[in-house]
């Protein structure tokens, strides 16, 4: 026996017929009889789990909400998003476009989450950030404020990042970044034999962090790394002189 029915209410969302949802059993926190949010279809929710769509929240076309994911208020999730593990989507957040959330991960207020990005973990995206182009928040990171994330950018760890700040360009922050302005990051690219992207930004524990490649750390280790990976001189002077400008601009010295 599935653990909720379609009902005859319906609403109608960009073309699309949605019908309000009814428990027909008791699971999880959801008792019997109780009414739930808005689906086109039943697969749009799993039958088995406590996966539940509650409020006034939408979920159609393609998207999906497994295991014991959440989706309640007034969130909309649509196109081919999925949300699964224990992850929660509420408040007037939306996700579509092939877009993720997992784990226990959370979404809400009136972010936005779309075109591939992932958002897993412990990680947390609220306020009116814009997370997109297949970029990925996880472990405990936060994004809000009016933030944007894009174009393959990651962001890991401690991370808080928040303000009008656009985070783009294959860009990778992790560690305990705190990104509240433009400045508190920067990315170069196609230095070095490789063309790798590194990626230095404001660090409360260690005042800069770095990350290339396989490694992340201070401007130091960086520095002493680069001697280990290279043996062509001029590769070396290259990023040591990156080094020194990272350096300079968030340790002032």
């Amino acid at each position: 026996m599935g653990k909720y029915k379609l009902t005859s209410e319906s609403i109608s969302r960009y073309g699309h017929t949605l019908y309000r949802i009814v428990a027909t059993r008791s699971f999880g926190n959801v008792v019997e009889g109780s009414r739930g949010g808005f689906v086109e279809s039943e697969e749009n929710l799993s039958q088995v789990g406590d996966a539940w769509i509650s409020g006034n929240a939408k979920v159609w076309g393609n998207a999906q909400v497994q295991d014991d994911a959440r989706v309640f208020d007034n969130a909309e999730v649509f196109g081919n998003a999925k949300i699964s593990g224990e992850a929660m989507v509420f408040g007037n957040s939306y996700v579509t476009d092939y877009a993720s959330v997992a784990g226990y991960a959370q979404v809400c207020s009136n972010a936005h989450v779309d075109y591939f990005a992932k958002i897993f973990g412990h990680a947390q995206v609220y306020g009116h950030a814009h997370i997109t182009d297949k970029s990925r928040i996880f472990e405990n990171a936060r994004v809000y404020g009016k933030a944007q994330v894009s174009d393959d950018a990651q962001v890991s760890g401690d991370s808080c990042i928040s303000g009008d700040v656009k985070v783009f360009g294959n860009a990778r922050l992790s560690g305990n970044a705190v990104i509240a302005r433009a400045g508190d990051y920067i990315t170069f690219t196609g230095f070095g034999s490789r063309g790798l992207c590194t990626t230095a930004f404001r660090d409360t524990n260690i005042g800069a962090r770095i990350n290339h490649n396989d490694f992340t750390g201070g401007v130091d280790d960086f520095i002493a790394k680069i001697a280990d990976m290279y043996t062509d001189c001029d590769l070396r002077m290259e990023y040591k002189t990156i080094a020194e400008l990272i350096r300079s601009k968030f340790l002032g010295k």
